[in-house]
């Protein structure tokens, strides 16, 4: 949910998230990303919907 207040109209509209790219490919990356920090015996990354969700058991 965005709260637009009347001082900074442009800031909602800039506010949106915007991807490069679809649901799958940005779960991907995501997945990737974990793997070359190291850290995919540590996260598992699932996919629900348009996001890529990181859990860990700490």
């Amino acid at each position: 949910m965005t709260r637009c207040f009347a001082f900074a109209p442009l800031l909602c509209v800039l506010a949106q998230p915007v991807f490069a790219h679809d649901a799958a490919d940005h779960c991907a990356d995501v997945k990737a990303s974990v793997a070359e920090a190291g850290f995919a015996d540590k996260v598992t990354v699932t996919c629900e919907g348009e996001r890529a969700l990181v859990t860990s058991n700490t």
